[in-house]
């Protein structure tokens, strides 16, 4: 019997038997209008299969998967059988929780068929009390703002770790970030020493990312002149004068590997996918992850994909920078943003886009943002 048709046969089968348990852990609360009306279903889930699928060209930036998997908890949600099928769109490849034999998955019903929420799924494991958990989070702990939701210790009932080096086909290796003590690093491997159970995972998507299926969102009113961002033409001269300090600076610069020259040309405080973060803690580590050695030497100073500014009347920017730049304090400034991209002879293909504001003694960095992995440095 081929694959397909043999998880087909066991869904068939299953989905005529009545599933032991179909209460969720989490009760959904039916006197909340949006959180009554949301169609979300979170489970922990036992992979039998994830399928990639031909590009049909309505996620022209997407991979789309088709995954299997057997309910074993329901989390949060009504749904009655034992197995599930989703299709799932990941643009940075094959979906990181299909690594894993067991993942809390967050899915939606539409029309129905069943979605999964871009990105939200976590590996979980059993602990020595028969409980789900995950280990710590470190993406939502660093970028999602989860002050109600602390990791704790969790005795697992199999040791929990993970690799701390990636090695890429064409042989070059990244070290991945794993910070102490959530993790103890042995080798190299990381393993897991805090972690969540799995209420707590599912509360930290359900107050960060997927917030507005549970609250409502703010009513259209009058807007603040702080929080605007206006696109704007930018003229040609203005164009041709930041591009010859990219071309004839800062390109240099991020070649060259001059970390100190890098934070000569930065603010005190720059924006690393959404999180600021002190320049002072950008390191030589943080600095390759992003400019990696093997992509920034290829760059020309053509490799320009997209290039725009703005202009914004909310100026978090500190007014002192290093090296003596210093902006001048303005009901509004502008903002340079440029996006590099160009497909190396190598897998993954590395982009990210540059933020500018210009100072009294020329252009300095303002934030940085990867589209390769969408975490920069944590």
């Amino acid at each position: 019997m081929k694959p397909a048709i043999l998880i087909y046969f066991v869904i068939y089968i299953s989905s005529c038997a009545a599933p032991a348990n179909k209460e969720p852990l989490i009760a959904k609360d039916s006197t909340n209008e949006i959180e009554r009306n949301n169609k979300l279903f979170v489970f922990v889930g036992e992979k039998i299969e994830v399928k990639h699928e031909p590009d049909t060209g309505r996620y022209s930036l997407d991979n789309k998967f088709t995954a299997w998997y057997k309910v074993l908890q329901r989390v949060y949600g009504k749904y009655d059988n034992n197995y599930i099928e989703f299709k799932v769109y990941d643009h940075y490849g094959w979906p990181p929780f299909a690594k894993y034999q067991h993942a809390l998955l967050f899915v939606s019903e539409d029309s129905g068929k069943y979605y999964l929420e871009k990105y939200m799924s976590y590996d979980v494991y059993k602990t020595k009390s028969g409980r789900w958990a995950g280990s710590y989070a470190t993406h939502d702990y660093t970028y999602h703002n989860t002050p109600k939701v602390k990791p704790e210790i969790i005795d697992f009932k199999n040791e929990v770790s993970y690799p701390t080096k990636k090695v890429y086909d064409n042989g070059t290796t990244e070290e991945i970030y794993y910070p102490e003590p959530y993790y103890k690093i042995e080798g190299d491997k990381a393993i897991a020493i805090y972690g969540n159970y799995i209420e707590d995972l599912f509360r930290i998507k359900k107050e960060g990312p997927l917030s507005d299926l549970f609250v409502p969102t703010q009513p259209a009113g009058p807007i603040d002149v702080k929080d605007v961002v206006l696109g704007r033409f930018t003229p040609a001269e203005e164009e041709k004068k930041f591009m010859t300090f990219w071309e004839k600076t800062f390109l240099p610069i991020i070649k060259s590997g001059d970390l100190q020259q890098f934070k000569n040309w930065s603010l005190t405080r720059i924006t690393l996918c959404d999180f600021v973060r002190p320049i002072e803690a950008f390191d030589e580590a943080c600095f390759q992850k992003i400019f990696r050695r093997e992509y920034i030497l290829t760059l020309d100073p053509g490799d320009v994909t997209s290039f725009s500014s703005y202009e914004s009347t909310n100026n978090p920017i500190a007014t002192t920078i290093l090296n003596g730049h210093t902006i001048a304090k303005k009901k509004k400034h502008i903002v340079y943003s440029m996006t590099l991209g160009k497909t190396p002879k190598y897998i993954p293909a590395i982009s990210f886009t540059l933020d500018f504001v210009e100072t009294d003694k020329g252009y300095v960095l303002t934030g940085i943002n990867s589209d390769r992995d969408n975490k920069c440095c944590q």
